[in-house]
């Protein structure tokens, strides 16, 4: 009802004007609207997951209060404190969320985040009880407030409630604590969180008040009071707990500003604008100035501006004269006026507009100024400028001014009016921005603009290692550190400090190292807040960031069109003012543009701000989309199993581990196999997953023995795995290659029984197998288990079956299934054996045939295994030359792919070939560390053959004590695994030990090994024993039986009569003769 209804009902003036009044105050009574400037976001169904504030503010004293006041005064109290609560919330860019009596309930954070907001909540809080301090009513003269402060992980945003009623609700534990916080505290104080505290750094001074049991809380979690502001001469030193780190990767800019500060202290004054974005170094560059000049005779003058005050007029100018002048809580007007006057220089006639500006009554000390505001405002300013220039007479003066983005205007007109009479005083003027600060100072000579930008990897890593005091991190860690902060200082440490608080990672003397798999780094809670502001200032295109963010970094038109609701058009324009406010680039005109976040981390905020649930929807959208346009297999796996599509997901991953695999990603394969294990693990049962299990476990075990060597115990693990899983699904087609993985795992690892009995059962499951390389792998294992035990004649047998099967073959290379070119072992062993049964040039021949298999097969593993047979051939025709080049080949190709068993084998051959051509300390030194590289990847076959080579080696050397140690090694492995191809050689070698060392009976150990070799067709070896056996006749006055022995060996041959053993038995002869 309005005035002129009243009116027209013919009531008067007076009884019209009593009716409005009343009607209005039974509205008041009704509606009971909001508190003063409480404002409530945009209504909105779309829940988010973000880093909150929560401050819970209680009336101390409210219970005793109502039962004592009449229910009307305590509503107008009640009243009364909620508006000066809701208004304070409202200053800090608050949000009062729910009233409940005489309590409420505040959110920093939400709708709108603010890269400070626990700093803000405290602030608001601190203010509260100072402004509900001062209330007075009718009927109380004084109120108290408790307030409790928490910082941490929430879901907030849900509409909950109808009508008045409705709220936007949160869900964690946050709220509870900030609850529970606020009912330990005194009246009149503010308590802190732990991890609310963290994020204040040193702003305010605090008091632990220990561990706390609060009702619903796990554990006894720690809580603070704030005692209040902590003063600092800027914001840097207040948010920067502990000591400054040192400055990084900004000699050049420093350089530069060091030399305007000699044209400065020449009379020419300058103005250096510092720019660059929220964490880049501005701060810490200033703080490296000021450390640079601080040996010098100087002044220096410090303003700090305020995201709080840049509406209050020259706020930082006041805060930095209260600062200097050294005014105390308990100083009175006389007081100050005292302390001011002590640091003033220059005309006395400026002292009264200094002390008016700080709010001093200062007439009875300097008289009425008799102006108009606009005057003394004039004259204020040029005071100031006055007092700067004054001060430069008497020493050069450093002017910093920190973050101009949050000036207020008449501060930023102060610095215009200066220049002119900077530019010829001995005045450097700093200052500090963000990009958003546009103000050029009118094109001013004496101002210089420094743009600071990222920094570079070696100076990303120069930061890590002063974090870390110089213990080397993870290579892996490093790379996804550098990745993930671009460079920016500040994100580099912070990223850092998390990574070693994470409880990933075991620090040794000099490393760190990881306890297992690396955890999904999370933003660190003290960037959350910066983070989330950039995204909030953009919320009506928040949405469209948001679904990028599911796409990753990197994303381009035509996808995100695809799982957007958006038209092209409204799209575009979401796109574009993303592009304008510089969170992510473009390249190219859509529909054929693609885009980058500027930031990994603004990437993983957008991301995390999501719900789960909506994240999965869009993921689901993502993998539709790219199944269309036939994407790579990782990229379909990585986002099926981000929708939670969990099957689809896992095929999705072996596919992509069978294409790394195939071109020898072989990291890249691990990785995929071993997450689809993962992700399979926690899938329900279904027809489908042991088959899924066994392809998995199946490719990773022919990964693994690439990368670690067939004997790691990760490789047993898999491959008694797969061949559970095999046997479970019973899948003939497969067990042919899982048999293979659990074979080379035992022969690797010299458990020659088991190996031989899965070859049995190959070669009795698979001779006539219709897959070709399943017959292939039916002969391999058994010819190999019988050259190891030392039968190479019946080894010889199964190779060349194995090798007519190879060759017969008409499709292309077999090696994928097997982790190699099974063909290509069954030619390495063969020409092997060949060698040793006395057919030297025939085992020439068969290296020359594995060498054109390796160049048809083109697959790196078997490439470089096979350079390993290569060379191991040569060694036992000791062609020296051929074994370092096959050895140095392998190493390369061993190295470029990461394949450890390989280059240690590889090393250890090109250590004997070098002491076969220059005998040399450093060559056995090589083989020794060789050695013990291979033996870490967990194989045990070969290495009485290697130890053999070392101690024949030493023989050449003299070095009889690192021999005698060697043989003897190689004796009891031989002893414990059955592993006898060698033996005849270690027999032969301890006597040329025993002979050269004058020590022992050579006799007795040549003529076990003439006895071995010729039990087992070894002619190579029998040769060598006959050879030294003969020696040691000759030198004893036997040298017809010596001559004998030889010959019959020697006669037996019938090639190779050109290698070095021949050539030497020969020339043996001769003498014996």
């Amino acid at each position: 009802m309005t005035e002129a209804d009243l009116e027209k009902l013919g009531l008067p003036l007076g009884p019209r004007k009593r009716i409005l009044k009343a009607i209005a105050n039974l509205g008041d009574e009704e509606k009971a609207p909001p508190p003063a400037n409480r404002v409530r976001p945009s209504p909105s169904d779309a829940a988010e997951r973000r880093q909150l504030t929560v401050m819970f503010c209680d009336l101390a004293g409210s219970t005793a209060m109502s039962a004592r006041l009449d229910p009307e005064d305590m509503r107008q109290v009640i009243r009364a404190y909620q508006d000066a609560c809701s208004g304070v919330v409202a200053r800090y860019d608050g949000f009062v969320a729910k009233f409940m009596g005489d309590g409420i309930l505040a959110y920093f954070g939400f709708p709108h985040a603010h890269e400070d907001d626990a700093e803000r909540a405290v602030r608001a809080g601190l203010e509260i009880v100072g402004v509900v301090g001062a209330l007075k009513t009718r009927a109380v003269d004084q109120l108290e407030v408790r307030i409790g402060i928490a910082t941490g992980l929430v879901v907030v945003g849900d509409l909950v409630g109808e009508g008045a009623a409705q709220e936007q609700a949160v869900v964690g534990d946050t709220p509870n604590l900030a609850a529970r916080l606020q009912g330990i505290a005194l009246p009149g104080q503010v308590v802190l969180a732990e991890a609310t505290r963290r994020l204040l750094g040193d702003v305010f001074e605090t008091t632990h008040l220990g561990g706390q049991s609060l009702k619903g809380i796990a554990g006894q979690p720690s809580a603070y009071g704030v005692i209040g502001e902590r003063i600092a001469e800027s914001r840097f030193e207040a948010r920067a707990s502990g000591s400054l780190s040192n400055m990084v990767g900004r000699d050049h800019e420093l350089a530069l500003m060091l030399d305007r500060w000699k044209q400065a202290k020449a009379g020419e004054g300058q103005l250096v604008l510092l720019s660059g974005e929220a964490g880049i170094g501005k701060s810490r560059l200033t703080r490296g100035m000021i450390d640079a000049v601080s040996s010098e005779p100087h002044i220096r003058v410090s303003y700090q501006c305020s995201p709080y005050h840049a509406d209050s007029p020259l706020y930082p100018v006041i805060q930095q004269l209260a600062f200097a002048a050294g005014f105390k809580p308990d100083d009175d007007n006389d007081d100050k006026l005292d302390r001011l006057e002590k640091v003033l220089v220059g005309a006395a006639s400026d002292r009264p507009f200094l002390a008016a500006l700080l709010g001093l009554q200062f007439e009875g000390r300097y008289g009425s100024l008799g102006l108009t505001p606009q005057q003394q405002r004039a004259r204020t300013l040029q005071a100031l400028v006055n007092q700067l220039v004054e001060l430069s007479r008497g020493k050069p003066t450093l002017f910093v001014l920190e973050d101009a983005h949050w000036i207020d205007a008449t501060t930023l007109e102060l610095i215009d009016l200066s220049l002119d009479q900077v530019a010829s005083a001995r005045v450097m003027m700093l200052v500090t921005t963000r990009p958003t600060f546009q103000h050029g100072f009118g094109g001013h000579p004496i101002v210089t603009k420094l743009a600071l930008n990222r920094l570079g990897r070696d100076q990303t890593t120069a930061i890590i290692n002063r974090l870390t005091q110089g213990k080397t991190l993870p290579g892996k860690l490093l790379d996804i550190i550098a990745a993930k902060t671009d460079g920016v200082p500040l994100f580099v440490e912070e990223i850092t400090k998390t990574v070693l608080e994470s409880g990933d990672l075991r620090e040794t003397a000099s490393a760190y190292q990881l306890t297992g798999p690396l955890s999904r780094l999370s933003i660190p809670s003290t960037l959350y807040d910066s983070l989330m502001a950039r995204l909030d200032r953009l919320q009506p295109v928040k949405e469209v960031a948001q679904t990028a963010a599911c796409i990753g970094r990197d994303f381009d038109y035509r996808l995100l069109k695809a799982v957007s609701p958006l038209e092209d058009a409204a799209l575009q324009d979401a796109l574009d003012r993303l592009t304008s406010a510089e969170l992510i680039f473009r390249r190219g005109t859509p529909p054929e543009s693609t885009y980058i976040f500027k930031h990994a981390l603004v990437r993983d905020a957008a991301y995390e701000n999501l719900l789960k649930t909506r994240r999965q929807t869009i993921h689901a959208k993502l993998v539709e989309a790219l199944e269309a346009n036939g994407a790579a297999p990782e990229l379909l796996a990585h986002h099926a199993t981000m929708a939670g599509m969990v099957e689809p997901a896992v095929r999705y991953w072996l596919k992509a581990g069978e294409q790394a695999a195939a071109r020898s990603a072989n990291k890249e394969a691990v990785s995929h196999l071993t997450t689809g294990i993962g992700l399979l693990e926690g899938a329900p049962d279904s027809a489908e997953k042991p088959r899924l299990d066994l392809d998995l476990h199946s490719a990773l075990a022919s990964v693994l023995m690439v990368t670690q060597g067939y004997g790691s115990d990760e490789v047993g693990r898999i491959s008694t795995r797969t061949v559970e899983l095999c046997r479970q699904v019973g899948d003939e087609g497969t067990l042919a290659a899982v048999l293979w993985q659990a074979w080379l795992f035992n022969y690797t690892r010299a458990d020659h029984a088991a190996a031989t009995a899965i070859g049995l059962e190959l070669e009795e499951r698979m001779t006539d197998a219709v897959d070709p390389a399943a017959r292939i792998v039916a002969h391999v294992p058994l010819g190999l288990s019988l050259f190891a035990v030392g039968k190479p004649v019946e080894a010889r047998a199964k190779l060349d079956l194995a090798v007519r099967t190879y060759s017969g073959l008409k499709g292309g290379p077999v090696a994928y299934r097997y982790g190699m070119e099974v063909g290509a072992v069954a030619h390495g062993y063969r020409a092997w054996c060949l060698g040793m049964l006395g057919y030297p040039e025939q085992a020439m021949e068969g290296r020359g045939v594995l060498l054109d298999v390796l160049e048809r097969t083109k697959h790196p593993f078997t490439l470089a295994r096979g350079l390993n047979w290569c060379s191991m051939v040569s060694v036992v025709q000791r062609d020296w030359r051929g074994a370092r080049q096959f050895a140095e080949r392998a190493i390369e190709v061993a190295r470029e792919y990461d394949l450890q068993l390989v280059t240690a084998i590889g090393r250890a051959m090109r250590g004997i070939a070098q002491a076969g051509v220059e005998p040399a300390l450093t060559a056995l030194a090589e083989m020794r560390d060789a050695l013990d590289d291979y033996r870490r990847t967990g194989a045990r076959f070969q290495v009485p053959f290697l130890l053999t080579l070392f101690a024949d080696a030493s023989v050449e050397q003299k070095n009889w004590t690192d021999g005698m140690t060697a043989i003897s090694e190689a004796l009891a492995l031989i002893e414990e695994t059955g592993e006898a191809h060698v033996i005849p050689e270690v027999y032969r070698i301890r006597g040329d030990l025993l002979a050269g060392s004058g020590s022992g009976d050579p006799e007795t150990e040549y003529l076990k090994a003439l006895e071995l070799a010729r039990l087992q067709g070894t002619r190579w070896f029998e040769l060598r024993a006959a050879m030294s056996l003969a020696q040691l006749w000759a030198e004893h006055s036997r040298r017809a039986e010596a001559r004998d022995l030889l010959t019959a060996i020697y006669g037996w041959f019938t090639e190779g009569f050109s290698t070095p053993d021949l050539k030497r038995a020969k020339e043996q002869l001769e003498r014996l003769d």
